[in-house]
């Protein structure tokens, strides 16, 4: 299943830094399952017709209107995982961002 999730932050954050964070997180996460992920997103494909965005987790940047970053996390992952993968990184993304030095 495709998992999305957003995280907001203040935009004084380094974003750039964050998301490099993000992506090796999620794929320390993912390497058990990404194979099976891509290969059912080619099999779902195929015999619905319709195609789907690949299996690579996504990483999106935007505003909101008060001017605070949203990251839009979109993962395709075991229906089991969802939950875990999202805590993970949401409160990885706070230890990243609010840890005092």
């Amino acid at each position: 299943m495709f998992h999305s999730f957003d995280i907001v932050i203040e935009p004084s954050v380094n974003v750039s830094k964050l998301c490099d964070w993000i992506a090796a997180e999620i794929d320390s996460f993912s390497i058990e399952f990404i194979e099976v992920a891509k290969r059912y997103n080619t099999y779902i494909e195929k015999h619905t017709g319709v195609d789907f965005p690949g299996a690579e987790p996504r990483i999106i940047i935007s505003t909101n209107e008060y001017a605070k970053h949203i990251i839009t996390i979109i993962v395709f992952c075991p229906t089991e995982k969802a939950t875990e993968l999202e805590q993970q990184i949401t409160f990885g993304v706070l230890e990243q961002t609010y840890r005092k030095h």
